[in-house]
């Protein structure tokens, strides 16, 4: 049922990577509403996809690949809130002018 440690050592570094990926989203995060201190948070969430690597939990591919994920994410949530928000959703476009872009 549940993986043994010679299986997990077996399957290897796997993506994606959920620390990268949530110190990206924070980092975004921070960037879209405290810009200061966003620009500052893009330190720590490249030190952290760094550590990942280094440290041997994924492959560098993963890494990069999950780094660039979320900011993906972000532009398809946008591109979807501009869509159906000027006609279902007025109210919340107009409280959060950075989601309208």
């Amino acid at each position: 049922m549940f993986p043994t440690a010679a299986e997990r050592a077996r399957s290897g570094a796997s993506f994606p990577s959920g620390h990268t990926n949530n110190n990206t989203v924070i980092a975004i995060c921070c960037t879209i509403f405290y810009r200061r201190w966003g620009k500052l948070y893009w330190i720590i969430a490249a030190a952290v996809a760094y550590s990942r690597i280094y440290l041997g939990a994924h492959w560098p591919s993963d890494v990069v690949a999950t780094f660039f994920s979320p900011p993906g994410k972000h532009c398809s949530f946008s591109a979807f809130a501009n869509y159906s928000g000027k006609n279902h959703l007025p109210g919340f476009l107009k409280s959060l002018p950075a989601i309208r872009g």
